[in-house]
């Protein structure tokens, strides 16, 4: 416990910083809270070095999606996939389209397999039915 507090005391001094060793220490940590807030807070874009540690986290690789990249973050997505609501919201909110990596997680939540079979057919209302659902 008291390890984790000196790694959070550090960060916080650290992540005003956009040096070379505060780069160097995000990516000792090897944390994608860290990754994630450093890209977004200090450099206010893509941290492509700290991508792989950002991509183990579904809620880090949605956010970073989202807030950073405003984009599809491709080496997020099997994270992103392993989580039925984040599957769902990057389908909705990021990519704008299908989202299948994520519909084996989608399809364990009915509330969301229902929300995004409507989604689906707003994009493609000729289809009859969303053949996966």
């Amino acid at each position: 416990m008291i390890d984790y507090k000196v790694r959070r005391v550090n960060f916080i001094l650290t992540i005003r910083d956009s040096s070379v060793e505060a780069r160097r220490f995000i990516l000792t940590m090897r944390n994608a809270q860290y990754a994630y807030d450093y890209a977004q807070k200090v450099l206010n874009t893509r941290f492509i070095e700290a991508e792989s540690i950002i991509a183990t986290s579904a809620h880090y690789s949605f956010c970073y999606a989202r807030n950073v990249i405003q984009g599809p973050f491709l080496e997020g997505e099997k994270a992103i996939a392993s989580n039925p609501y984040y599957s769902y919201a990057y389908a909705k909110e990021i990519k704008h389209c299908v989202f299948q990596e994520g519909e084996k997680a989608i399809v364990t939540v009915s509330a969301l397999c229902d929300s995004y079979r409507e989604f689906i057919m707003t994009l493609c209302p000729q289809l009859p039915a969303y053949e996966r659902f």
